[in-house]
């Protein structure tokens, strides 16, 4: 049998020597369980003479055996050439020891309890604070973010320093939605998200709210409030009545708000010059806060429900409305036009404010005659945009009054039966004249031939809805009466 090699021999040689010194000098492991079961929480391993080393060293040692035997071949240079421990040559990592509080060097003498190896080993399973863990370590740094307004990593926060006016100018430029989420931010963007320039101009076109959102909105103080299309709880608007409101612009069409609510919001805002309440559901108190408003200038009531001729009459006859220009009162419905009468009619007439510049008053089919068409050319001379359409007990005598109306620039006649095709001739005097409406009354033959023999120079059939006091008209969705509040 072959001799085994040099080399193997003299390594298990060297496996034997060392187990033999681990197994006179270091004590046996604890039992963890037994230890940890026991009532002393700070028991302590007992110290051993070191034999091997001529040294009477005493000698604080932790639970892994292979630690242990590190700890004590540290301490002596002699044995197989290990180096010291020194700050120069720190222990590896994942090595656990205590370094003394008084000098530099480590300590291995100092004891070790039960309850601080548990906490250790919990400290080190969060993973926080590594310098507790490495004792030649001396010095760390913490990095904790500054206050607002110190300096931050060593700079200056330059935005905490803006004033707020420039603050501002950048708010104007984010919609609605993303200033309710920075309002959350901090304090100061609390209070500037509150100011008023930045919610001078709200749209809520199409949107439901909830109970107090109109409170809310009203908070806002807004100049410019478009609520088309809105649905509006049947609540009462929680304002106090000395509230005054800055809204000059209000678009309340074919909204789904309560008279109540309604009656709250305008008698809130005195100061209301645009107002549109198309296709909504009135009442006498509505009509009689409309009628309050001094500054109105244009006033969109077509399509209301609820509305009889008397109370609009008397709401015109308060004489408040001088600075009107603009005025749409068509398209009653059905069930309401049957109640008016020719008399109503006369009494609107005569209540309209002579600075009337635009004005549609269609849709009264059998109570319009040619003596109001007359009474209209008297009291409104200087209109320029009129629409007397659908009143179909209208004939040629009323084209006749409408040509003393010397500034009138667009007319709309769309399905007025009675009046003759050779009677619109007579139109062509009026030297203003630029737009004329006939639908439903001509084919394109014939209005072709209308405006090139008869009428040159008016263009024919362009426009087929109404723009008088409406406060979005074509493909401008984004602006009322011309005004932009869509973000």
């Amino acid at each position: 049998m072959a001799p085994p090699h040099p080399s193997t021999t003299r390594t298990t040689s060297h496996r034997r020597t060392l187990h033999r010194i681990s197994a006179k000098v270091l004590p046996p492991p604890l039992d963890m369980k037994s230890a940890t079961k026991s009532n002393n929480n700070s028991l302590m391993m007992m110290p051993l003479e070191s034999q091997i080393f001529g040294t009477t060293q005493k000698m604080s040692w932790s639970f892994n055996s292979t630690t242990r035997l590190q700890t004590l071949l540290s301490t002596n240079s002699n044995l197989l050439g290990v180096r010291p421990l020194s700050p120069a040559n720190p222990p590896p990592p994942h090595q656990v020891y205590r370094s003394s509080s008084s000098s530099s060097s480590y300590s291995t003498s100092q004891v070790v309890t039960f309850q601080d190896l548990n906490r250790r080993k919990s400290k080190k399973r969060q993973g926080k604070n590594l310098a507790q863990y490495l004792p030649f370590i001396q010095n760390y740094t913490k990095i904790r973010r500054k206050k607002e307004g110190k300096t931050v990593s060593g700079g200056c926060d330059w935005f905490s320093s803006l004033p707020d006016e420039m603050v501002l100018r950048v708010l104007r430029n984010l919609p609605k939605s993303s200033l309710g989420r920075m309002a959350l931010v901090s304090k100061r963007f609390s209070r500037l998200v509150s100011d008023e320039s930045l919610w001078e101009r709200i749209d809520c076109i199409g949107l439901s709210l909830g109970d107090g959102q109109l409170g809310v909105i009203c908070e806002r103080r807004p100049d410019y409030l478009r609520l088309a299309r809105a649905e509006v709880p049947f609540s009462a608007l929680p304002l106090p009545p000395s509230t005054q409101l800055p809204l000059t612009h209000l678009d309340l069409t074919m909204a789904l708000i309560s008279p109540v609510t309604m009656q709250i919001l305008l008698a809130a805002s005195p100061s209301i010059t645009h107002l549109s309440l198309e296709h909504c559901t009135l009442d006498d108190t509505v009509l009689a806060a409309v009628g309050e408003m001094k500054a109105i200038k244009v006033l969109n009531l077509s399509m209301c429900y609820g509305m009889g001729g008397p109370q609009v009459g008397n709401m015109l006859e308060k004489g408040r409305f001088q600075r009107l220009t603009e005025f749409n009162l068509s398209c009653i419905p059905q069930q309401d036009i049957e109640k008016w009468t020719s008399e109503d009619l006369i009494k609107i007439i005569n209540a309209l404010p002579i600075g009337l510049e635009r004005f549609n008053f269609s849709g009264f089919r059998h109570i319009m005659f040619d003596s109001h068409t007359a009474l209209l050319v008297s009291r409104l001379p200087n209109v320029i945009d009129l629409d007397i359409s659908d009143s179909q007990e209208l004939t040629g005598t009323s084209l006749e009054h409408l040509t003393k109306l010397k500034k009138l620039q667009h007319l709309s006649l769309s399905r007025c039966y009675s009046i003759q095709a050779q009677a619109y001739s007579v139109l062509g005097t009026i030297a203003t004249l630029r737009y004329l409406e006939v639908f439903s009354l001509f084919k394109l033959e014939s209005i072709a031939t209308l405006s090139k023999e008869l009428l040159k120079g008016i263009e024919i059939n362009q426009f087929p809805l109404s723009a008088i006091a409406r406060p979005t008209v074509g493909s401008r969705r984004s602006t009322i009466w011309g005004v932009k509040v869509r973000d």
